[in-house]
């Protein structure tokens, strides 16, 4: 699991989690999905760049979060 943001995205990447269910809040919207295949990435467009947010990944709704990131928005 990671977090990066680049060209207005903010992209979470799931590898090895085939079958597993990932949600993340980001801006108070939370995201859901099931993760299909052994490597994919996930991107929301985001138009408040500069800004620092942090992301927390949970897998099949087990807290705490299994993930949890800071980063910068680009």
């Amino acid at each position: 699991l990671n977090v990066g943001t680049f060209n207005g995205k903010i992209v979470v990447y799931a590898k090895g989690y085939k079958g597993q269910t990932l949600s993340w809040r980001i801006a108070g919207k939370w995201q859901k999905v099931t993760v299909t295949k052994d490597f994919q990435a996930f991107d929301r467009l985001t138009s408040a760049i500069g800004l620092t947010v942090t992301i927390d990944l949970y897998l099949n709704g087990v807290t705490p979060a299994a993930f949890s990131k800071t980063v910068v928005t680009k």
